[in-house]
């Protein structure tokens, strides 16, 4: 903790600069160039360690770091990283912890990146779990797990329970103020994709336009989840 005067302009000075620099890496994450987000992420990283920050928000960022890698196709390597972390982040923190959920994210997304669906369904499971039991039904940290589970059980077939997995998390989503627009975003691609998957193509077409349009207007024409989105609606039209 700062001592004098002097320490505690350092510090919010140094503060400040961490949070700009948190705030340039998630910009680069939200234009899908996860080396540039991973470049952010790790000054971050070097700026907390001098600024003595807690352990959980060292490790926040580490995990940060570790998700940006696998997301830029440094998958094995990144599983491996995480591995001992996550054990460690079990181990010393209490569940209700955020770095126990996003540590169970980033396990996750690295078993859907490497096409590991059935054990991808245990790891978000779990994390639904976590996630209700910190934050309950009605947070986007749940929603967005949902539709994690969601995506991994489609890719197994398992279309019933998905379609109801993401039903309610729609349903949440457009009741609960202040979840983030994203997250929204992230549930529709999910439901359009299922839909067109079980044949049921009006309704699929309506969720892809709308997640199409809300990516125009949220990230720009030019963003590549703008283009992206655009891209999967025309080639359902």
């Amino acid at each position: 903790k700062p001592k004098s005067l002097g320490d505690l302009l350092c510090y919010e000075q140094n503060t400040d600069i961490i949070r700009a620099m948190n705030a340039r890496a998630k910009s680069y994450y939200d234009k899908r160039n996860f080396h540039e987000a991973e470049y952010w992420f790790r000054r971050v990283l070097g700026a907390k360690q001098r600024t003595a920050e807690t352990p959980a928000e060292i490790l926040i960022t580490f995990l940060d770091i570790i998700n940006m890698a696998q997301y830029a196709g440094n998958i094995m390597q990144a599983r491996e990283r995480h591995q001992n972390i996550h054990e460690m982040i079990i181990q010393n923190f209490q569940p209700t912890n955020p770095l126990v959920l996003k540590s169970f994210e980033i396990k996750g997304v690295n078993m859907e990146l490497s096409g590991a669906h059935e054990e991808g369904e245990i790891v978000w499971r779990e994390a639904v779990q976590i996630a209700l039991a910190t934050s309950g039904t009605r947070h986007e940290d749940t929603l967005r797990a949902l539709c994690r589970l969601a995506d991994a059980i489609i890719s197994q077939g398992k279309h019933t329970e998905a379609e109801k997995l993401l039903r309610t998390a729609l349903q949440l989503y457009h009741q609960v103020p202040g979840i983030r627009e994203f997250v929204g975003m992230q549930i529709m691609g999910e439901m359009g994709n299922l839909l067109a998957r079980k044949g049921e193509r009006v309704e699929s077409l309506m969720w892809k336009r709308r997640l199409a349009a809300q990516a125009k207007s949220r990230f720009g024409e030019e963003n590549p989840y703008t283009l992206e989105y655009s891209l999967h609606l025309a080639q359902s039209l």
